[in-house]
């Protein structure tokens, strides 16, 4: 049985499509509970989960508003029985995202938590859209991997490929409660750009995640996401700060994150290594912090080589203030 979680933030109308799709679903009858709690100060969520008497809804409005990690730990650490399957207010599932969350869970009884794939999209009425394409990385280093079908992860596995990206968003979420319960106090050491990266591997140590390729999940992309309110430097020093404070819980557990990845690429092909490549990249702007990465050499010259190119730009351009900025931040 599930309890449907739904975070929501002062967006009415969005929220309303999101609990569209809940009802749509093929198997409502699994839904014992949907938490819909307003962080907004805005009660009109109230009378749009009065549209829906079909469903059992239960309505929260926090009077003082929560910071958004603390917000979220709150809903996902509240008593819940069975399985919590979350939908962020602006998101929607197709008709059988509860249906084959149930169907997985039961042909692996000793998983603790299903994902979907998920795609993002620019409109709730526009088929424009991008398919999450890091979700095709879930198959590095996967024997067997299959598209059409589910896929079983252990703790190792997120853990090394969580280093590399964020993978799988809140939408997809389908976890045991008293699992969830235990794991959410790592919402109190992380920044919230990296929030959903870190949750995974701790869930990941009280069993088995089932992984679906197939998109159920929906993720509208707007300006007014939270994520939208950091800049880029923020997200720059925070994705290695995850990077880093996930090495550092995989050595608690035992597992060597460094061995995996380098495993990994050892084994990848060369479209696979260039992904590989390109997320050490990018989660360690400090790339001495990925001096054990065995493709480190590759990416010191790529970095150096670009750093001239863009020097020789700059130049050209008269940009000199740009180049001693650059220059002393490599120092």
């Amino acid at each position: 049985m599930f309890t449907v979680v739904i975070p929501a933030f002062n967006r009415p109308e969005l929220l309303r499509n999101a609990l569209t799709s809940v009802a749509a679903q093929t198997r409502t009858d699994l839904i014992t509970r949907i938490l819909v709690s307003e962080n907004g100060l805005n009660r009109n969520s109230e009378a749009v989960c009065q549209e829906f008497p079909e469903l059992p809804v239960e309505y929260v409005f926090q009077d003082v508003q929560l910071p958004v990690l603390k917000h979220l730990k709150w809903i996902l650490s509240q008593t819940h029985k069975g399985y919590v399957a979350m939908l962020c207010d602006d998101d929607w599932w197709d008709m059988h995202h509860l249906e084959m969350a149930q169907n997985a869970l039961s042909a692996y009884p000793e998983s603790i938590a299903y994902f979907s794939n998920y795609m993002a999209s620019y409109g709730i009425s526009s088929l424009r859209g991008m398919e999450n394409y890091r979700a095709k990385a879930m198959s590095l280093g996967k024997v067997g991997f299959k598209n059409s079908g589910l896929n079983t992860y252990n703790t190792s596995d997120v853990f090394n490929l969580s280093v590399l990206f964020t993978l799988f968003h809140y939408s997809s979420l389908v976890c045991e409660g008293s699992v969830l319960q235990k794991s959410v106090g790592i919402l109190d050491e992380v920044h919230p750009t990296q929030s959903d990266r870190l949750l995974y591997p701790v869930i990941s140590c009280y069993g088995t995640i089932v992984f679906n390729p197939l998109t159920t999940a929906i993720i509208l992309i707007h300006s007014g996401q939270d994520s939208h309110t950091y800049g880029s430097v923020e997200w720059e020093a925070e994705r290695q700060n995850g990077s880093l404070k996930l090495m550092e819980l995989a050595k608690r557990q035992g597992i060597d994150v460094a061995e995996g990845i380098n495993n990994l690429y050892k084994h990848a092909d060369a479209h696979d290594k260039e992904i590989i490549e390109t997320d050490i990249k990018m989660n360690f702007h400090q790339l001495d912090k990925a001096a054990w990465f065995d493709g480190y050499d590759i990416l010191r010259r790529k970095k150096n080589k670009e750093f001239m190119l863009k020097a020789v730009r700059y130049l050209r351009e008269g940009r000199l203030f740009t180049i001693a900025k650059k220059i002393a931040r490599r120092i």
